[in-house]
């Protein structure tokens, strides 16, 4: 399975602090940034093209939907998920028309992070899996006769 890269942006020091501590057992999960306020984490984001970019609602200077807006319009293949203390449906259905594939209500869980991180990103592989896809060229050689000893082993065995 391919290494998540995730990006982290949160303006409150402690909670960025506290989700970093959840991630930090989940081996398939890099964290390659953190960002203290919106326009950090949009220019992280274009610089470093992580597959996720977990996000507060309420970022310092741009918000967390804004910054979804503009990512999910520039960078498509950068998938985010809000965090949020705001329960109500109206935030969720907001995040939702700005591009979220996510959105977790705080405090969370260590398991509800972890899933929401492994299936926005499963949902998002399962639509470009062309580009963890390696290029193979293999081709499959068959040696076969019906008379036995005319050299199908020795031919199979020196290809090899």
């Amino acid at each position: 399975m391919a290494t998540i890269k995730l990006l982290i942006a949160d303006s409150k020091e402690d909670w960025l602090n506290n989700v970093k501590r959840m991630l930090i057992n989940m081996d398939d999960v890099c964290i390659v940034g953190e960002a203290r306020n919106g326009q950090e984490a949009l220019d992280k984001a274009k610089e470093l093209q992580p597959h996720i970019v977990l996000l507060d609602i309420d970022l310092e200077g741009i918000d967390g939907l804004k910054v979804t807006e503009i990512l999910s319009k520039d960078n498509q293949h950068i998938q985010a998920i809000i965090m949020s203390v705001k329960s109500s449906p109206e935030y969720f259905r907001q995040a939702m028309k700005s591009g979220a594939k996510d959105y977790l209500i705080e405090p969370f869980s260590n398991q509800d992070l972890s899933e929401a991180i492994h299936n926005v990103f499963n949902k998002w592989l399962k639509d470009k899996a062309e580009l963890f896809a390696e290029d193979n060229n293999a081709k499959v050689v068959t040696f076969f006769a019906t008379k036995g000893g005319v050299g199908r082993t020795t031919l199979a065995v020196n290809l090899a």
